[in-house]
């Protein structure tokens, strides 16, 4: 009887063992495929990779280049401009495709100089003349094209408000009242003004647009008033001062009249001959 109780608990044992253990096969097979290696992909560029305007590189590794130009390409590699004196050289190989824009970097480059030098010329018409502290001349020659100006029959005093905010201008533009006690239609400014402009150029730019009005400086300030009162604020200032003239920017010289030498008296006529 003993033996046959110990023959029946080892077959339970037995069974019990093998539901336990695992298929013969199941240690053969590969690991889920859960557990494999993802496959490298290359992720598409967003809208917060783009940035600026300018050409669009976009590397294998996912990253984007916007807001350079590309000046050199070859075979191995292609050349960025970041800025006029600055350049980075990426390898061809790690690029997977270029997306050129419409600029010309030598011909924006170009039309930046000109800017500049109209501006620095209108500085120069709008200076003259006058003593200019150190400070208004700095804020004179800044840059305020951005954010853009432009205006579409503007009231003066609206558009010189808003020029105010300028951090780069900071309420150093004044409005007088010849200017302000005009009929609505003779102080609306039409004027849009291009990248580089400086505080001179747009205030150049007003003085084209509407007729008789000139700009001096007063009490640290710039002065937006008709001719008459910046000829008397200029020559009381200084009265061998030069006297602005229609059109051109307060202080800046009058045409110079040119002098004309009296005529030599012809020489006296030869006696005539006696007879």
């Amino acid at each position: 009887m003993f033996a046959g109780l110990l023959i029946v608990s080892a077959a339970i044992s037995l069974g019990a063992a093998s539901a336990d253990a695992p298929p013969a096969d199941a240690a053969a097979k590969p690991p889920a495929a859960a557990d494999a290696a993802p496959a490298e992909t290359v992720p598409a560029p967003t809208t917060a990779d783009l940035g600026p305007p300018g050409d669009l590189v976009t590397l294998k590794s996912g990253r984007v280049y916007r807001g350079f130009q590309v000046v050199n390409s070859s075979s191995a590699e292609v050349e960025l401009e970041v800025t006029e004196d600055v350049t980075i050289k990426v390898p061809r190989r790690q690029i997977v495709s270029i997306q050129y824009d419409e600029i010309d970097p030598i011909v924006e480059r170009e039309k930046k100089k000109a800017a500049a030098a109209a501006a620095s010329e209108a500085t120069m018409r709008l200076l003259s003349g006058q003593k200019v502290p150190p400070q208004i001349q700095t804020k004179l020659a800044a840059d305020v094209s951005a954010p853009s100006i432009s205006y579409d029959k503007r009231d003066i005093q609206d558009a010189v408000s808003e020029l105010n905010k300028h951090p780069k201008i900071d309420n150093l533009l004044e409005v007088d009242k010849p200017i302000l006690s005009r009929p609505p239609d003779q102080k609306q400014w039409t004027y849009s003004a291009p990248p580089g402009t400086t505080l001179a150029g747009v205030l150049e730019g007003l003085k084209k647009a509407v007729p008789g009005v000139a700009t001096v400086i007063r009490n640290n300030k710039v002065l937006i008033t008709d001719e008459k009162t910046a000829l008397e604020i200029v020559t009381a200032a200084d009265p061998q001062a030069a006297i602005p003239t229609t059109g051109t920017a307060p202080g800046a010289p009058a045409a110079t009249a040119t002098t004309i030498p009296a005529a030599t008296p012809p020489p006296p006529a030869a006696p005539a001959p006696r007879t």
